[in-house]
């Protein structure tokens, strides 16, 4: 029974580190694309979960996920014109994939009801907003919008709100992500969103 518990221990210790490596690679993206498309990083909140803060304060009522927040997580920059750029990581689809598969089977606190790791994808969602927001969708939340098979939405106004997924493997370098950056801005130019590029080295 020590020994598991040592073991299990190791395995913690390790998978922290791995999550600071690998959370600290994801603002080094976010802060490249940001600056890239030359978007201002604002601020940033949890979409699987909440924040585990209140105020100053926590509450031991919220889930573990609710100290994981970058399982999903929104990146918010700063309005430029008439658009709204947002960054969307999704470092585990097991969850959404077994919902979708399954219905409604899948549970947010029972992880073993999501789809294997191994099946599952690491996803980024680049978003853009022009003179729209995501409640005009009518959709109710992210979730809903992130999955639908449209990725363009527009309102009678004129607004636009359009996304697109890549595979963070698609990020895995400078090249590869500015491949994909292009990749996003030549959607944006389709629909007649027009974004800049500002050259910026991938850290």
């Amino acid at each position: 029974m020590q020994n598991e518990l040592n073991n299990t221990l190791i395995d913690v210790r390790k998978a922290y580190r791995l999550l600071f490596e690998y959370q600290d690679r994801i603002k080094n993206l976010v802060s490249f694309i940001g600056g890239h498309f030359d978007f201002e990083f604002r601020e940033g909140n949890p979409v699987f979960s909440a924040h585990a803060k209140n105020g100053t304060k926590v509450n031991l009522d919220h889930w573990a996920w609710d100290w994981l927040s970058m399982y999903f997580y929104h990146f918010k920059f700063a309005p430029k014109d008439d658009l709204i750029f947002s960054i969307f990581i999704l470092t585990d689809t097991g969850y959404y994939d077994a919902s979708k598969q399954n219905g409604t089977t899948a549970s947010k606190i029972k992880p073993e009801t999501f789809n294997t790791v191994e099946k599952a994808e690491t996803k980024l969602f680049l978003v853009i907003d022009k003179k729209m927001w995501w409640r005009d969708t009518n959709l109710g939340h992210w979730e809903n919008i992130l999955f639908q098979d449209n990725n363009i939405f527009s309102t009678d106004e004129g607004g636009k709100l359009l996304f697109k997924e890549y595979s963070l493997e698609q990020f895995i370098d400078e090249n590869h992500a500015i491949s994909s950056l292009k990749d996003f801005q030549a959607l944006c130019i389709q629909n007649d969103i027009v974004i800049q590029f500002k050259e910026r080295e991938l850290q």
